[in-house]
């Protein structure tokens, strides 16, 4: 059971790996799309800038394609923001480079097959025959008991009053004991 735990806690760590690689993978594809409206975008302020000179737009026109251009340069500084957390979330985990690692092909499994290697079912299986152990420790306690007891016990004194008025002698004494004892509890609270 506690090995199961110590599986399952390993499992969750490499989930947060796998998702932190996601995330930046993610992350770097839509820095990339960013990159090419940012692209666009500074091309139809340029060209935008030379239809104002021309006089052939109005200045609202350029004053939109720049307020877009922010956005675009806005949700830049947002998304590598969120990259620099998810890598530095990633780099508690790893020091690989994320782009080395290969993500797990995912394919989906039979019931059987989920079953059998499933770590929560296992664990909760363990569980449920430690509670059965426990059972069973609970209702020993409800059953008769026979005890059986022994002893023995050799004694030897000298002078053992440590005075003058007292004679000086020695004894020797031995003397052996068993018992046996049958219980039933009746209540148990």
């Amino acid at each position: 059971f506690n090995r199961l735990g110590i599986e399952l806690k390993t499992n969750g760590v490499i989930k947060q790996t796998i998702q932190a690689v996601m995330k930046l993978q993610q992350l770097d594809l839509s820095l990339l799309q960013l990159k090419l409206e940012t692209d666009d975008v500074t091309t139809e302020v340029a060209f935008l800038q030379d239809q104002v000179a021309v006089g052939e737009v109005d200045l609202a026109s350029l004053d939109k394609a720049m307020i877009a251009l922010n956005d675009v340069s806005m949700k830049n500084i947002d998304l590598e923001n969120q990259r620099r957390e998810v890598l530095y979330e990633f780099s508690l985990f790893s020091d690989k480079a994320y782009e080395s690692i290969v993500l797990p092909q995912l394919k989906i499994l039979d019931k059987e097959a989920y079953l059998a290697h499933n770590i929560n079912v296992k664990q909760s299986e363990f569980k449920s025959k430690e509670n059965n152990y426990w059972n069973k420790v609970v209702i020993s306690q409800y059953l008769p008991a026979v005890n059986l007891q022994l002893q023995y016990n050799y004694n030897e004194g000298v002078n053992q009053t440590f005075s003058d008025d007292y004679p000086v002698y020695s004894t020797t004494s031995s003397y052996n004991s068993f018992g046996f004892r049958a219980s039933m509890p009746l209540f148990d609270v």
